[in-house]
């Protein structure tokens, strides 16, 4: 499926193939606590004006960024994330120190953004085969996996891996 993705997916999911444990490695890197893991719109709801995450059958103890991470590059039309990531990161940041959490700078902030990016590759990778391919999700699919293509050329996530590694 290289014609539906693009070079840096491709990249991705090569390093990912080559070395899952390396890669896997770098994602975990930072202060941990319980995650979703699949913090995507289509998990929310809202009661009483309160939002809440459905569908908690991932969840983990992972370094909370990718949570972050995924929610904006794969929630939010490209555009809109470019315009405005730096200052939602920024608000996390602020918010979780605020609340008590861990320390976290906005620029290890930025960093783990960036390299957890490169998830939404192994997140979206079975759009492309049956049954996620069904014409009746094609819309869905597409624009999940556009959105991960547009975050790794954006956030030049081969480029932070490489440099990693």
């Amino acid at each position: 499926h290289a014609d539906k993705v693009s070079a840096a997916y491709l990249e991705v999911a090569q390093r990912y193939a080559d070395d899952p444990e390396g890669v896997e490695a770098l994602w975990a890197r930072g202060p941990r606590t319980l995650i979703h893991a699949d913090a995507h719109i289509g998990n929310l709801f809202v009661d009483a004006g309160r939002v809440g995450f459905l569908d908690w059958g991932m969840l983990c103890v992972y370094p909370a960024m990718r949570d972050v991470s995924f929610f904006l590059t794969m929630g939010m039309d490209a555009l809109e994330r470019k315009r405005c990531e730096r200052d939602l990161v920024r608000h996390y940041v602020d918010t979780r120190r605020a609340l008590g959490g861990s320390p976290l700078s906005f620029d290890d902030a930025w960093t783990a953004h960036r390299l957890h990016a490169a998830y939404t590759v192994i997140a979206s990778f079975l759009t492309m085969v049956p049954p996620y391919d069904a014409e009746s999700r094609r819309v869905f699919t597409e624009a999940f996996r556009a959105r991960s293509i547009a975050s790794l050329d954006d956030l030049d996530s081969v480029g932070l891996l490489a440099s990693l590694s």
